[in-house]
């Protein structure tokens, strides 16, 4: 038999598998990394879930202002009258809580506001609050409405009094009257401020304010009437009725102005049909 030739080293089965197995180590470690897996996506909440939850954590924070605002862009539902309903009871509870706390210093501003805000909210829950109260804190309670420029609800709190107590109060009620005329007469509302001067001493005689304002208002009437007069003289009818109508606006009961409009225009009118071009 022939002799057979020895194989080169490197063509060895043996060989050639290990350098098999390094070139696929190699191969593995220079591939790149596979990316990793994507996270979970977070549950979806629909958004008038969402919405109604906002509501609620405003509430709990007690923003009153922040929770009616969501509900007004909420769409009409179910869930938005139940929202609306708890809004409610929880604004009446911080509002009787604030009040609680503040009518144990009458005398300060923020017991009248709290008492204004209490009224707005629950004229119920405002009556069961101030009933309960003694005589002389229910006193000062009011004269901070009066002084703080709450009248009409001082005057409307003294109407929940018994009637056997009305009486006493009547000064009170006449006090408040005569300071919302001074205020109206401020605002050149001339006709509601002597209107609620009228009120007030109906009820006290002796109001110095009251009496001031009336006197005050009935000039400025009188002061009108007589400029109108004498914007008639000069042939001013325009003028004249316009002055005139100022006056009756402020005092409606007084017959005077109105006879001065009436043969003013008449004058006018009789004007006009002779001249068309005096229309």
């Amino acid at each position: 038999m022939g002799s057979t030739t020895p194989l080169p080293f490197f063509r060895h089965p043996f060989f050639l598998a290990l350098f098999s197995s390094f070139a696929l180590l190699g191969a593995c470690a220079l591939a790149p990394a596979p990316p990793p897996p994507p996270p979970p996506h977070p549950p979806v909440i629909p958004p008038a879930r969402r919405g109604t939850d906002l509501i609620l954590e405003a509430i709990s924070r007690q923003n009153f202002a922040q929770a009616t605002h969501r509900l007004k862009r909420m769409a009409p539902s179910q869930r938005k009258k139940s929202l609306i309903v708890l809004l409610r009871r929880a604004e009446e509870a911080e509002a009787i809580r604030t009040a609680l706390t503040e009518i144990s210093r009458p005398t300060e501003p923020p017991a009248g506001e709290a008492l204004q805000r209490l009224y707005v909210l629950s004229p119920k829950n405002f009556r069961t609050l101030f009933l309960p109260l003694a005589p002389p804190l229910q006193t000062k309670l009011l004269l901070t409405l009066i002084r703080g420029g709450r009248e009409r609800l001082a005057i409307r709190t003294l109407r929940l009094l018994p009637p056997s107590t009305r009486g006493q109060n009547s000064f009170l009620i006449a006090k408040a009257y005569a300071r919302w005329a001074r205020r109206r007469e401020q605002q050149n509302r001339l006709f509601d401020a002597l209107e609620l001067s009228r009120q007030s001493l109906q009820l006290d005689p002796q109001n110095a304010l009251a009496r001031s304002v009336e006197s005050r208002i009935e000039r400025i009437r009188r002061k009108k009437i007589l400029e109108g007069l004498l914007a008639y003289r000069h042939r001013h009818l325009r003028h004249a009725i316009l002055l005139w109508k100022e006056a009756q606006s402020i005092d409606p009961s007084q017959s005077e102005p109105k006879k001065y409009i009436l043969k003013a225009q008449a004058i006018l009118e009789k004007i006009q049909s002779l001249d068309p071009s005096k229309k």
